[in-house]
């Protein structure tokens, strides 16, 4: 699987990337390793919490066969910090995460914030335990710099990359 180069920002570094499957020991792996990269950042727990988000989506959603690998990218450009990730999913799950990505990117900093507490109030939780506010909490950390692409795979899946960006505070 080649990286697709929409998800590359030209004018950055990269601080860290990742070919492989994700596991729950690759998954505080891959955790650890940015935690330490972002140490000294100003923006350390906002993009952890990204990066937290991304690495768990590509534990619970990519093959639990291992049939395709994962990519974690994260750079570091002079106005913000780029996370993307790429995984193989179903075609039927892709139409589905479409829409919730678009429906969350038409929401304001407010409506964000609001249906964030209304599922932490709900007490759902998915098939991976968790509370389905991963995709809410990406885009209230990263302004709504949010981006999916969906590029075709084999055997009925696609290559669905996510990329969201965190802009530093000027001023």
């Amino acid at each position: 699987m080649k990286w697709p180069t929409s998800a590359l920002p030209d004018d950055g570094r990269v601080e860290f990337a990742f070919h492989g499957h994700v596991d729950e020991a690759t998954s505080a792996l891959l955790i650890e390793q940015m935690e330490r990269r972002l140490a000294n950042s100003p923006l350390h727990r906002k993009v952890m919490r990204v990066v937290i988000e991304l690495v768990q989506n590509l534990h619970h959603h990519s093959p639990a066969d291992h049939s395709h690998e994962s990519r974690f990218l994260c750079v570091r450009r002079p106005n913000a910090w780029v996370m993307s990730t790429a995984n193989v999913i179903a075609s039927d799950k892709a139409q589905a995460l479409r829409e919730r990505i678009d429906r969350l990117s038409a929401l304001n900093a407010d409506e964000l914030r609001a249906e964030h507490r209304e599922h932490l109030s709900n007490g759902n939780r998915t098939a991976h335990g968790g509370g389905g506010v991963g995709l809410l909490e990406i885009h209230r950390k990263s302004s709504g710099e949010v981006h999916l692409e969906f590029l075709p795979s084999l055997n009925d899946s696609q290559l669905s990359v996510f990329t969201a960006e965190i802009h530093f505070e000027h001023g």
